[in-house]
């Protein structure tokens, strides 16, 4: 699996958090300022659910764009190649890795 995202798939932060726990990655709550960014990937699993705001996310291999807003999960595979338009959301993500060990720069050019 590359991506998936999942419409109103949870209604509580706490919820996300115990989903989150379950796959056994780190949490952390994001406040992710206004971006529109070039195709990239990252080197970690990811699983993110949107508290506030909202965001376009392209998959870049098929051109296939979904709007992503509160209440929403997406879930990713290190290296799937992407692209984000937004004016802000906050989202608690997942992260397979440590965020203390990721490499800079996160989102690493495709």
């Amino acid at each position: 699996m590359r991506y998936s995202v999942d419409h109103r798939h949870f209604t509580t932060e706490s919820e996300a958090r115990a989903e989150v726990a379950a796959a056994g990655f780190h949490a952390m709550l994001i406040d992710v300022p206004a971006e529109r960014n070039a195709p990239h990937f990252h080197e970690f699993h990811t699983r993110f659910f949107v508290l506030e705001g909202g965001l376009t996310l392209t998959d870049v291999a098929t051109g296939h764009r979904h709007e992503v807003r509160p209440g929403d999960r997406v879930v990713a595979s290190a290296g799937w190649v992407h692209q984000e338009a937004h004016d802000g959301f906050k989202a608690l993500f997942g992260f397979s890795m440590d965020p203390a060990t990721f490499t800079m720069p996160i989102n690493k050019p495709a």
